[in-house]
Formats: structure tokens, sequence, C-alpha cells
């Protein structure tokens, strides 16, 4: 597959003390382009900020909206965007408990990340409004590290969610994998073993877990 480069340029340019990071493109149903992406302070600090950003021109102009920022004072929030075969936006992602300003992500005492929780959301009118993120419960013991967007399937709309944890219970750095399942709408969450074809399906990540302990993953 070849690319032909139309046009290239910046979605946005972040000023001095902001970083921007893990962005990601979806087409809208109405054929707008949106970029997701957070901003943060400086690197390893533990004030993630969703944010959106918007182009109706192809790309030569944007708009910039954050996402929940209502929650932005309690909680650090990343994560990833991914659209549907009807359209749909689906975001899904890990949020932080924000204890102290100033505060990293990761935790000292464990080498691993910081207690999260993993949870996701949707937009079925192109970004402009969201449900409220709602919390899938982690069976394992540890913290999730999401790499990727889910994936809305065809037959029947189903939703793959890709993860990493780390466990934050030992002294010693402990790790496994548990990524992805299918899920359908629906009301509950259940555990399953990652699916072999994790590893090709993994936007923006090939290798996710191509070489990593057995895996799990969440359906609904």
């Amino acid at each position: 597959m070849t690319f032909t480069i139309l046009s290239e340029g910046f979605v946005r340019r972040c000023g001095p003390g902001r970083i921007a990071a893990q962005p990601r493109c979806a087409v809208t149903a109405d054929g707008d382009v949106v970029c997701h992406y957070v901003m943060q302070s400086k690197l390893g600090q533990n004030d993630f900020e969703p944010w959106w950003s918007r182009s109706t021109g192809g790309g030569n102009s944007w708009t910039h909206e954050k996402l929940w920022p209502h929650l932005q004072d309690r909680w650090s929030i990343i994560g990833a965007a991914g659209s549907g075969p009807k359209g749909e936006l689906v975001w899904f992602g890990s949020r932080f408990s924000i204890d102290q300003p100033g505060e990293s992500f990761w935790c000292d005492a464990t080498q691993g990340l910081k207690t999260n929780d993993l949870i996701w959301g949707r937009s079925d009118d192109g970004g402009r409004t969201w449900t409220e993120p709602v919390v899938i419960a982690n069976p394992l013991p540890g913290s999730a590290e999401v790499c990727t967007p889910m994936c809305v399937t065809r037959r029947p709309s189903k939703i793959s969610a890709w993860r990493r944890t780390r466990s934050s219970g030992a002294p010693r750095r402990r790790r496994s994998t548990p990524p992805p399942a299918n899920i359908p709408n629906g009301p509950t969450w259940r555990s399953a073993r990652r699916p072999s074809w994790c590893c090709r399906m993994a936007i923006g990540w090939p290798r996710c877990g191509a070489a990593s302990p057995p895996a799990r993953g969440f359906a609904m």
C-alpha cells in the first residue's frame, strides 16, 4: 500500500509548558476529521487532559475542545478514540486520581503505574456530545496501561479493547498483558483471553503483546 501526500501541517502547536501526546484520528459520519490527544504540563506528570481537534475542511484548519473538562480537577485522563462502522466515536482509556498537584503517575514503591481505572465513553453525534466515562472493572490486581483504541466490529456490532497491566501489589515488578475481547452493546463486561488476532489489529502498536505473557481482555 502506498500513500500520496496531498497536504501536511500541524493539528495544533503547543505553547511553553504544554506537551501533547498519544494522538489518534478518526472520521465522523458527516465527513469531519477529528484528532484526539492528551495534554500535560511535562513528561511523567499526573495531569493528563484529553482534548479534541476537529477539521471540517480536510485538515486545512482546526478547532480545539476539551473532553470532559468538569472531571479534570479530580482525574488525570489518558486514552484513545476510534470510529465504528455506523460513524459513532468510541473513546477508551484510563484515569488516575490526582492526589496532589505535581505528582507523577509512576509509583516508586511498586515500580509500576499508579493505581488507575479503565474507562470508556461514546459519542453518536460526531464528538459534539459524549456520554460520561464509564468504569470497566479490572478482574486482575494491578494498574492498566492502554495502548490502542477500542475496535468496533461489524457483525454483530462489537467493541474490542486492548490494555496492558502491571501489578501494583508486590515490591518487585511483575507484568501481565490483559488486552482485548469482543463487546456487543450491553450493561456489563466480562473478562476473556486475548484472541490471536489482537496483535495484528492493534492500531498504531503492531507489535503489542507479540512476545508477552498470556493476556486477557474484556467483553461486554
